[in-house]
């Protein structure tokens, strides 16, 4: 069998939905490759059917997102890396650093071949952080 690799980039991942929504994708990842072997049939209704999942998880607090890097990593154990993360602190409503942060984002996942991508754009603004 082939190993298939799908790519997630989830904005607002330190907490609330963006942390959920990662959370809930790293369970459905590890279930599958766990049900995996004992499933007759290789069809499967994730909606990233992969052995392998790399989250991009961005955020205005690096700490917090750390936290949700720490909380998927959890999720799946510490045996085989069927659940990677890189985590970018950026501040997506500074549209003057846009360019640089979408470059900084894409750039090192040139080289791969994903067999799927999801897009989340769950980052929104109430104010400033700690209000």
């Amino acid at each position: 069998m082939s190993s298939a690799k799908g790519l997630v980039v989830i904005s607002g991942a330190s907490r609330g939905i963006g942390r959920a929504i990662a959370l809930a994708l790293a369970d459905a990842t590890c279930v599958n490759n766990n049900n995996r072997d004992k499933a007759s049939d290789e069809s499967s209704s994730s909606i990233l059917p992969s052995q392998h999942l790399h989250m991009v998880l961005m955020a205005r607090s690096a700490s917090s997102l750390q936290e949700t890097a720490d909380m998927v990593k959890q999720r799946c154990g510490n045996g085989d890396a069927i659940v990677t993360t890189t985590c970018h602190e950026m501040d997506l409503a500074n549209i003057d650093n846009l360019p640089q942060n979408v470059k900084k984002i894409l750039e090192p996942l040139a080289n791969e071949n994903y067999n799927s991508c999801l897009l989340i754009n769950n980052a929104g603004s109430l104010g400033p952080l700690g209000k």
